[in-house]
């Protein structure tokens, strides 16, 4: 892979990917949840991978780093599609009540307001990505597929030792969208040579293999009610560790007094 043309901004001099920058950006990131005093919900914000695409897109965008832009492609066509499959079915209702639950520092997140966030994160992203990189000709790199889902394997060992993130959103059918995730990362080169090249078939057949992971939830009737009732079972553990929580919180003076008279 040819390095391009360098950067208006490098980090190292000879990092002509300026993956240096990638690297403090990501270090940044997975500090940023040990902050003490942050709200819950703005704590759970730094804990989101999208959030984190996100951040990563803001950096391109103002610091012009056009050369991250096959990976971000790859990065954003993946959790679209690990989304979309997560959710389906009306899970997302089950996400916008968690986060609307531990929101203290706003009012609560409508379904309007949800779905409009919803499409502006995990949609508009990889369909800007994609069209830019089919206007300037340039194919994708397989590489940047491999980097993605390394970033994604990480990221989810971090944020909860396992690939299954139920307890960092909601409940959800993990192992389909792991399988969306990684097809949409790695469908996304293919993707971009044949609208490239206008091969309408390969098209169809690139998107059509990225539609088979949700198409799969989409059509198992269980599914719903599976989700809904673990998500149920979650809030109430959830409830009982708070509530343990406090109780062990107001009796720990009481102990105290307990200790000196003795």
């Amino acid at each position: 892979m040819a390095p391009p043309a360098k950067p208006p901004f490098q980090l190292v001099r000879g990092d002509p990917f300026n993956m240096t920058l990638g690297c403090v950006i990501i270090a940044v990131l997975a500090a940023a949840k040990h902050v003490p005093g942050i709200p819950d919900v703005m704590r759970w914000h730094l804990r989101a991978y999208t959030n984190w695409n996100l951040i990563f897109i803001m950096v391109r965008m103002a610091l012009q780093q056009s050369q991250w832009d096959p990976f971000l492609l790859c990065n954003s066509m993946g959790i679209m599609c690990g989304f979309r499959v997560a959710l389906t079915q009306g899970l997302d209702e089950n996400l916008r009540d968690k986060l609307n639950s531990i929101n203290t520092i706003g009012p609560p997140l409508g379904r309007v307001s949800f779905k409009l966030a919803d499409h502006i994160c995990h949609t508009l992203p990889p369909i800007v990505l994609l069209l830019r990189q089919v206007q300037s000709g340039k194919s994708v790199p397989r590489a940047n597929s491999a980097a993605s889902i390394i970033i994604f394997t990480w990221f989810a060992f971090r944020q909860g030792a396992k690939l299954d993130a139920g307890d960092q959103y909601v409940p959800h059918p993990w192992r389909l969208a792991w399988l969306g995730i990684v097809l949409g990362g790695t469908l996304s080169p293919p993707l971009v040579d044949a609208l490239i090249k206008r091969r309408h078939g390969r098209t169809l057949l690139c998107v059509a293999t990225m539609l088979l992971p949700w198409l799969v939830a989409r059509c198992d009737r269980s599914l719903k009610a599976r989700y809904n009732f673990e998500y149920a079972l979650q809030k109430a553990q959830e409830k009982e560790c708070k509530s343990s929580a406090l109780l062990q919180e107001h009796e720990r003076p009481f102990r105290r007094i307990s200790s000196t008279m003795h």
